[in-house]
């Protein structure tokens, strides 16, 4: 339910008669969201609050994300589709683009034909155009729940085990890594679950599970049952 303060109207994501929605995207003034029938739609949060919903696939939307007025999804079965929002026919315009065969554990398109994917067994740019899967970094890692984000086009960060942050480009290459247990005395680093700046704090293994840019001067990790708010120029 989208529910407007200054209005005090309401709107129903999806409409009576769908199912549950499974993945939810905020951007832009846009939310697009995918539920367990394969139903993808997207509602515009300011007038005329447009809405265009349309069958993408048959299994279950498990990640959404958007730019550019396109929409990338994945569903339980790795299957990726590219829908274009075509307003004026109130209806999306969506076909097929790969079959992933990793558990992924979200996306977060970087432009119109990349995007950012995160898997169980690792993490990877995705050229939707050529269907191209472009390494991050040259060493592999752990299999885990390592989180990634889209900073901007040209910056990205992953996590990589031992609490650290890699810096890359869309491209793939690093361009430098942020070790975090050393940084957590700084003020700029926050603790929501316990004491600030105690490092013994952090969950055996350093694995940071989630990254979320909040703005250009904040960042969000989840580690475990922690929050960590990263602020300044981190």
């Amino acid at each position: 339910m989208c529910y407007n303060h200054l209005t005090l109207t309401s709107t129903r994501v999806p409409p009576q008669g769908y199912t549950s929605i499974t993945s939810v995207c905020v951007v832009e003034g846009l939310v697009v969201w995918g539920t367990n029938t394969g139903t993808v739609g997207t509602l515009q949060l300011s007038p005329p609050f447009n809405k265009v919903i349309s069958k993408v696939n048959s299994a279950c939307v498990t990640n959404v994300s958007y730019h550019g007025n396109h929409v990338i999804s994945i569903t339980t079965e790795g299957e990726v589709s590219q829908s274009y929002i075509a307003w004026d026919k109130a209806s999306l315009l969506s076909k097929p683009i790969i079959k992933i065969d990793y558990k992924v554990l979200s996306l977060q398109c970087i432009d119109d034909s990349l995007v950012l994917v995160t898997a169980l067994e690792k993490s990877f740019i995705l050229n939707v155009e050529t269907r191209a899967e472009i390494q991050i970094g040259t060493k592999e890692r752990k299999q885990g729940v390592f989180g990634g984000c889209v900073l901007d086009r040209h910056t990205l960060l992953v996590a990589r085990p031992g609490f650290r942050l890699w810096y890359t480009g869309s491209t793939g290459h690093v361009i430098k890594t942020l070790q975090l247990k050393p940084v957590l005395s700084e003020t700029a680093i926050l603790s929501v679950g316990g004491e600030r700046g105690l490092s013994s704090h952090l969950p055996r293994g350093g694995v940071i599970n989630r990254v979320e840019r909040v703005d250009d001067k904040i960042i969000v990790l989840q580690c475990a049952g922690d929050v960590f708010c990263i602020c300044g120029d981190y």
